[in-house]
């Protein structure tokens, strides 16, 4: 029985060390590949302005580059309530420009255009979402619930998330209307 138990306390002293040494590492790794992900973003935004198919101008395009700078500037190194100040930020810019003109642009634009958009809000979901472990779990519980059952669950699950862990169900919100925008904007690109 003791060789078990030294064993199991063995193993769980590995994990508990790999867990703490990885985690730093996950962390710094996670920051770069979200700064790459929105500096790629940006790159092809960039590219579509030099080519031609998207003017610099339009409402998508401003809308686009004052949030993906903005962005820039905070991918992956913040805590949740600055990635909550980020979202919102975006979501100004979006009501400032007028979310429905700016997806109105988009529809104008060629295909290229709709699906920088399509990743842009699946950039800024996976920023929202990415950063906090239990953040990402209960984003999948409300988008499977979301799917499987009716609004009245939903509203009772989420009502009980805001009142024990308010500032994840911000960002889960946040998520779901960058979620809702990144649906209206695949229909087109597709």
């Amino acid at each position: 029985m003791i060789p078990i138990v030294v064993g199991l306390t063995a193993t769980a002293t590995a994990l508990l060390m790999g867990l703490l040494i990885l985690q730093r590492r996950d962390t710094v790794l996670r920051a770069r590949e979200q700064a790459y992900e929105f500096h790629e973003l940006r790159d092809r935004l960039q590219t579509l302005a030099i080519g031609g198919q998207l003017e610099t101008r339009s409402v998508a395009y401003a809308f686009l580059i004052e949030s993906l700078n903005l962005v820039i500037r905070n991918a992956g190194v913040m805590r949740l309530s600055q990635v909550l100040k980020v979202a919102r930020a975006v979501k100004t810019n979006a009501d400032n420009l007028g979310t429905e003109q700016i997806i109105e642009d988009v529809h104008q634009q060629g295909k290229d255009t709709q699906k920088l958009y399509h990743d842009f809000f699946g950039a800024l979901i996976r920023m929202l979402v990415s950063n906090d472990h239990l953040t990402s779990w209960m984003f999948s519980l409300a988008t499977f619930s979301a799917e499987a059952l009716n609004r009245a669950a939903v509203r009772a699950i989420t009502s009980v998330g805001r009142a024990l862990l308010p500032e994840r169900t911000d960002a889960i919100y946040e998520a779901r209307r960058y979620q809702r925008w990144r649906s209206r904007v695949y229909a087109l690109s597709y």
